[in-house]
């Protein structure tokens, strides 16, 4: 399945989604640093650019994007007028071009509540506008052997010809389940010291 991923930041999320048998084919961030780290992480060099200045968008099965929250966050300033709040648009727009099969977006959990809750009702709009039928769910990571204790919303969205609904995966750690992953565990065999280049 080919992949589109926009607001893709160093790789992480990408990472992840090539790693579950998914091609990368077109990827997209802003900010030169995370870019450089992208192209040093992943098989494919980003277009390093400002999204609302990239016309065009390749054909994908689908599209995966993370846009700035910073407006929404709950440890941030969260500011109604920050113009990052507005950049689902941005990802909507890639939405409606490209059609992939199905879409997954995430964001921070500050976008369910005060005027958060406003701008996600039209982010959800927006999908919908585009022929998808959608869903979303807080997750937190640790629910998933992560570790980490960190919620987020995840948007997913089927095309609605496929006729398709997603179903969100059971948590798999917890109590009654296996036991939470800690930091020790996933990454205490690491060297002490680690220097990036």
């Amino acid at each position: 399945m080919d992949v589109v991923s926009l607001f893709s930041g160093c790789g992480g999320t990408d990472l992840g989604i090539e790693q579950g048998g998914y091609d990368i084919v077109w990827a997209n961030d802003i900010d030169a640093w995370a870019c450089a780290s992208y192209k040093e992480n992943m098989k494919l060099t980003p277009v390093c650019a400002d999204i609302r200045k990239v016309p065009h968008f390749p054909k994908a099965d689908l599209l995966v994007g993370c846009y700035p929250c910073q407006g929404f966050s709950l440890y941030g300033l969260r500011r109604k007028d920050d113009p990052r709040n507005f950049l689902y648009k941005e990802y909507a727009r890639a939405l409606g071009q490209t059609q992939p099969r199905y879409f997954l977006a995430e964001n921070v959990k500050g976008l369910l509540s005060g005027y958060g809750r406003d701008i996600f009702k039209d982010m959800v709009a927006n999908f919908k506008r585009k022929g998808y039928a959608v869903d979303w769910r807080l997750i937190n990571a640790k629910d998933y052997g992560i570790p980490q204790d960190r919620e987020r919303v995840f948007i997913v969205g089927v095309r609605k010809d496929l006729a398709k609904k997603y179903d969100f995966p059971e948590k798999t750690h917890g109590p009654g389940l296996k036991s939470y992953v800690t930091l020790r565990k996933a990454i205490g065999d690491l060297p002490a010291h680690c220097l990036n280049p």
